[in-house]
């Protein structure tokens, strides 16, 4: 069962795009409405814009996550689908690689739309990113020079068969950098 819920909701992508939606549209209405401007003229500092949006969206996937998790028992229970039951260590595994994952693409998003300024390129952005695209281009690309890229995005990360040390480190990385980035955007773009 934790293996059919994490196919569902995160191997399908159906968090992913929830996920790319949900921040999208949060933090570019800050821009669009102005709301941003009030924000940095009291508290310039822009990791903790980052940081405060970021765990509005680590809130916002937890609670997908136990929704998810909670309904997919349901589901099984109900229609008596024949899947082993799995055990509760199984199911903090998978719970945690889609939760780390999601986060991380969460704070990609944030990035995006501080970038860009714009729903529909942040979208565009988020959707190849969170889709695969990206990684299937990088993959692509890497097999020209023999090399294993993939591995090294998000979507590799994601896309393992529960979590292993590498694809956690990949994510905490790439968190990293989109906070870092987010960071300089603010600072070089004009709020």
């Amino acid at each position: 069962r934790a293996n059919f819920f994490y196919t569902v909701f995160c191997s399908g992508g159906g968090l992913s795009v929830f996920i790319v939606i949900l921040s999208t549209v949060f933090v570019y209405e800050d821009f669009s409405s102005g709301f941003a401007k009030n924000i940095f003229s009291v508290h310039r500092r822009g990791v903790s814009y980052l940081l405060s949006k970021s765990a509005a969206m680590l809130c916002a996937v937890t609670g997908f996550l136990v929704f998810g998790t909670l309904f997919t028992q349901l589901l099984v229970t109900l229609f008596r689908m024949p899947l082993a039951a799995g055990t509760l260590s199984d199911f903090a595994r998978y719970f945690f690689q889609a939760w780390l994952t999601v986060v991380a693409l969460a704070v990609q998003n944030v990035f995006f739309v501080v970038w860009t300024r714009s729903i529909a390129v942040s979208m565009i952005l988020s959707f190849c990113c969170a889709g695969g695209v990206f990684g299937i281009v990088l993959g692509s690309v890497g097999k020209l020079f023999r090399l294993d890229l993939v591995r090294f995005t998000l979507a590799g990360a994601c896309a393992g068969d529960g979590l292993n040390v590498f694809s956690a480190v990949v994510c905490l990385c790439w968190i990293g950098v989109y906070l870092f980035l987010g960071t300089w955007a603010l600072r070089r773009r004009d709020i």
